[in-house]
């Protein structure tokens, strides 16, 4: 059994670097041998052989600004570079906000969920804030003055929302005193929301307003989304948002809505149109889902919703919310021979409530349409990938369930499957 990995690097005399950084992941090391997958590493060792080829480049080197200064301070060790550089990474824009599927405005040292792909900036402590604001804008390509940035906190209640935005009158001030303020335990990297100012409004944020962030749920499309922030004033009222979100949509005025408060994970409530946001406590960095409500009759609305819970679906926010509280990733492989046309391998998202049948019904769509009652599930250990134990068809049977108690990061669940003649029961 073997496994193969290519990787290059590139070695020069301008730049001292630890060598390789491209590696082999652990949970791929694994081989099918006599229709069975056998790992690659058994009784902690391997044999491991390197083949080398040293080839000359005379091409100049051209490494970003940060880039180089991060290499530069690795060689000194890691200590050093972390006394010396600050990682200023998660840097929230609009157009991630927009791909963000889940809580916050991005996903934040989440065990279950892989983390949101942001932009990462390797700066100097002592660098002023004014150079690192024109740093970010150029790599957006924004304008320094239509930029304000945002310094993200941890509430009590679990989230991590912004809190106020950078002040823009000193110019003394550095990155490692702004990251000093948002977290005086002095504890993770500093988050930031790139906030780019859309009008010649002065000043900025206009006086008496709140930034709240909002996200639309797409009942068709199973979908919940950011589309951008608003100011809105503290006194005004919830339904006021309805135009706002209206012309943000292009849909017309007359569209009913509801709109729903995300407090925190496992908390998510309903407003009231005609109460305040001072009266719901909405606050900077908040934020507000909406969902287009139904007018039909309600026994079609009623019937439409039953089905779509049939389907394992989500008729509202509120459920889709506890699905993302518990959504884990599924990865699906054929167990007796290797991943083909007809035996594909891939992975599902799904809830850890979800029962056995919502399984079946929704993987032929992957299994080449194959019968569900037709399909037969092995469990895997979480290291190795190697079989263990076949499921047997139950309809109280959650993936909870069958999935390993030890396991710390439910993205690395694999599933064997078989593509059987006869039903499994």
């Amino acid at each position: 059994m073997f496994s193969t990995i290519e990787s290059d690097h590139r070695f020069t005399a301008e730049e001292c670097d630890w060598g390789f950084t491209c590696f082999c992941d652990q949970r791929t090391l694994f081989n099918i041998q006599e229709g069975h997958f056998r790992p690659t590493i058994e009784e902690n060792s391997a044999d491991i052989t390197v083949y080398v080829r040293v080839l000359k480049d005379s091409a100049p080197v051209l490494l970003p600004e940060e880039e180089r200064l991060f290499l530069t301070a690795r060689v000194c060790g890691y200590c050093i570079a972390h006394r010396r550089c600050l990682t200023a990474k998660q840097v929230i824009t609009d157009d991630t906000f927009a791909r963000h599927q889940g809580f916050d405005l991005a996903t934040f040292g989440e065990k279950k969920w892989p983390q949101s792909d942001l932009s990462t900036f390797r700066v100097p402590k002592q660098e002023t804030y004014g150079t690192f604001k024109s740093r970010v804008a150029a790599r957006f390509e924004v304008p320094d003055i239509k930029v304000r940035l945002w310094v993200l906190i941890n509430r009590v209640n679990k989230t991590v929302r912004p809190d106020k935005p950078i002040p823009e009158n000193d110019p003394s001030l550095t990155v490692e005193a702004i990251r000093d303020m948002a977290n005086p335990m002095r504890k993770g990297d500093l988050c930031l929301y790139f906030d780019v100012i859309m009008g010649p409004s002065r000043p900025y944020p206009p006086p008496g307003h709140i930034i709240v962030f909002l996200k639309h749920f797409d009942t068709s499309k199973q979908t919940l989304l950011g589309v951008g922030k608003v100011f809105v004033s503290r006194n005004s009222k919830v339904q006021d948002l309805h135009l706002i979100i209206s012309e943000r949509m292009k849909w017309t005025p007359d569209v009913p809505l509801r709109v729903y408060e995300e407090i925190q994970p496992g908390m998510i409530e309903l407003m009231k149109p005609e109460s305040t946001f001072a009266g719901n406590e909405i606050g900077d960095g908040d934020v507000i889902c909406f969902q287009v409500e139904q007018e039909e009759k309600e026994q079609i609305v009623f019937d439409r919703f039953r089905d779509l819970e049939i389907q394992g679906l989500y008729s509202n926010p509120v459920h889709f919310y506890g699905f993302l509280q518990n959504r884990v990733i599924i990865f699906f492989r054929p167990k007796l021979r290797e991943p083909d046309n007809d035996h594909p391998e891939f992975s599902l998202v799904l809830s850890k409530k979800h029962k056995y049948d919502t399984v079946t019904n929704r993987e032929p769509e992957n299994i080449c349409g194959h019968d569900p009652i037709k399909l037969r599930f092995t469990t895997t250990h979480v290291a190795s990938a190697v079989p263990k134990g076949v499921l047997k068809r139950s309809l109280d049977q959650s993936i909870a369930d069958f999935m390993d108690s030890s396991h710390v990061n439910p993205t690395t669940t694999v599933i064997l499957y078989e593509k059987l003649d006869v039903n499994i029961v």
